[in-house]
């Protein structure tokens, strides 16, 4: 694990990513209030749990808002090649995000690799890439060698 702890991001690529993450790791709240319904966001930000009002359900910057959101939990159409064995459409980003990384950092391209940047942390990318059994020995020395040139002090 030294490897891991050598890298040390900034802070603002890290709030970046830590939003990014936060959004995937979102939950849609439907609260019914006076016979009307409301949608509420909710997510974990260490102990404490945020919640935030969106607006009435029926509102269309609402409903385009909870559909944004619910796509992000989805692999996109894109990577499904990589995922061949499973059916990609059932995959949820933050349920399944161990087998999602470590597909793709075994298998995947350039592109898929910018997605689940965009997706996880980078500490936890480097974390599968240094702990996974499922990736290959050259995979893994490949990821040793890309993420200690981009973070190396």
């Amino acid at each position: 694990m030294e490897v891991l702890e050598a890298f040390q991001e900034p802070a603002s690529v890290a709030r970046y990513t830590t939003k990014l993450y936060n959004k995937i790791n979102m939950s849609i709240s439907i609260k019914k209030i006076g016979g009307r319904r409301y949608a509420y966001t909710a997510y974990r930000n260490g102990k404490k749990v945020i919640q935030s009002y969106l607006g009435p359900v029926n509102d269309p910057d609402i409903i385009s808002q909870i559909a944004e959101i619910e796509k992000d939990k989805s692999v996109p159409s894109q990577l499904y090649k990589f995922f061949w064995d499973v059916d990609p459409k059932t995959l949820n980003v933050r349920r399944h995000r161990r087998f999602i990384i470590e597909r793709i950092l075994d298998l995947g391209d350039l592109n898929a690799f910018w997605w689940a940047q965009k997706q996880y942390p980078t500490a936890l990318l480097i974390e599968v890439s240094l702990t996974s059994r499922r990736l290959s020995e050259r995979s893994k020395q490949f990821w040793k060698v890309w993420f200690e040139g981009e973070y190396a002090s």
